[in-house]
C-alpha cells in the first residue's frame, strides 16, 4: 500500500460520520485539504497530495490522537 493511499485510509477512519465540511471545520483546515489527502490526488494539479507537518498536527489534535501515531500509520519511519 503507498503512503498516500493509506494517509488517506486513516484519515476517512478518524473522519467517521462526519462530512469532510464538518471534519475540516473540526482540524482547522480546508475541505478540500481533507479531500485531497484522503484521495491522495491534488485535484488542481493531478499530482500527489504533499502534506505539510502542520496539517497533520492539527488533524492528530482534532482527532486526539499523537502525531507520531499518524506518521506511524502513515508509513513514515524516523532513524
Amino acid at each position: 500500500m503507498s503512503n498516500q493511499n493509506a494517509l488517506g485510509k486513516l484519515i476517512r477512519q478518524l473522519r467517521g460520520d462526519l462530512s469532510l465540511r464538518e471534519f475540516a471545520l473540526k482540524c482547522e483546515v480546508s475541505h478540500t485539504t481533507i479531500d485531497n489527502l484522503e484521495k491522495g490526488i491534488d485535484f488542481r494539479t493531478g499530482k500527489p497530495t504533499q502534506v505539510k507537518m502542520a496539517t497533520l498536527q492539527k488533524i492528530a489534535d482534532a482527532c486526539d490522537v499523537s502525531l507520531s501515531y499518524i506518521l506511524q500509520r502513515y508509513g513514515y519511519h524516523s532513524n
